[in-house]
């Protein structure tokens, strides 16, 4: 499931797809299902990223702190 596009349901062939399309080389970890911490994690990472890019440290700052107090995330987590 990408909880990033309205939930939708990705086979094998669709993500086959998706990393093809940014170039990125498959790994096993990106064919397994994500735990809901992991979600929050790359919720939390691409918030974080977001107000970086708008110049609000701040609140980038407060989001990595937060993410990193969820622990380690997966290595495919780690990648997003």
């Amino acid at each position: 499931m990408n909880a990033f596009s309205q939930g939708d349901i990705l086979g094998k062939s669709e993500i086959d797809e998706f990393l093809e399309k940014i170039k990125v080389p498959a790994q096993p970890a990106f064919y397994l299902p994500c735990t809901n911490i992991d979600i929050v994690r790359r919720l939390l990472n691409n918030l974080a990223n977001s107000y970086a890019k708008l110049g609000d440290s701040e609140r980038a700052e407060d989001l990595e702190r937060l993410r990193a107090g969820l622990g380690a995330g997966s290595q495919a987590d780690e990648k997003q």
